[in-house]
């Protein structure tokens, strides 16, 4: 692991655990009013970290972002992919009802539960399917702490099955793309932002619970 792998698991790490205290302490709305900026310093982070910057990874990038708003943006209009819900003011300036920043959200869960499959499988084909559970296991951590802290509410209260199935459709195809497109290539840190992120949304369902 190089030197910059390490400080930016450090930083990524020390963000996290301050994230968790603030949000539990009176000033929790000044903390999740970081949240974008969180997103950013993450996601930026992931790509100073990646083996190589060629054509294939700009694409990949661009795709998960833009295929990770276009399928927000359906399911927030139709209500037919996750189910009915909405998006609160946390993660700012919205597109037809879905926030710009969740593009940033996607290409971070990509890559970390796609290095994290990486990591735990060496045929393509494995690392797609285990990337996708992976996706949906995050997200199912997510949720709860989603709902507490106003990301998101459903219409219904708590997320519904279709969620995590329409969850599992997408990742599966963005995983597909990420595994061929990027076969030849690392990020340094992935899989400790996967293992980062698993930490914080599991600590906080358990503060919430």
């Amino acid at each position: 692991m190089t030197r910059q792998a390490r400080i930016s698991i450090i930083v990524l790490a020390v963000l996290h655990a301050v994230g968790i205290i603030g949000i539990l302490t009176p000033f929790r709305p000044y903390f999740v009013a970081l949240t974008p900026l969180n997103l950013l310093i993450t996601a930026y982070l992931l790509i100073r970290n990646q083996s190589e910057i060629s054509l294939r990874t700009v694409w990949i990038m661009l795709m998960a972002y833009f295929l990770g708003l276009g399928v927000e943006i359906a399911g927030v209009s139709t209500g037919v992919i996750f189910g009915e819900y909405k998006y609160g003011i946390v993660l700012g300036p919205k597109i037809a009802g879905a926030p710009m920043m969740i593009g940033i959200n996607y290409l971070i869960l990509l890559f970390a539960s796609g290095e994290l499959a990486r990591w735990m499988f060496n045929w393509f084909g494995w690392r797609i399917i285990a990337g996708a559970f992976s996706m949906v296991l995050l997200d199912i951590l997510i949720e709860p702490v989603a709902i507490s802290l106003e990301w998101w509410s459903w219409t219904c209260g708590i997320p519904p099955l279709t969620n995590y199935v329409g969850w599992f459709v997408v990742s599966l195809l963005m995983h597909a793309l990420y595994a061929v497109s990027l076969n030849d290539q690392n990020n340094r840190i992935g899989a400790a932002v996967y293992g980062i992120l698993f930490a914080f949304f599991l600590l906080l369902n358990f503060a919430f619970a």
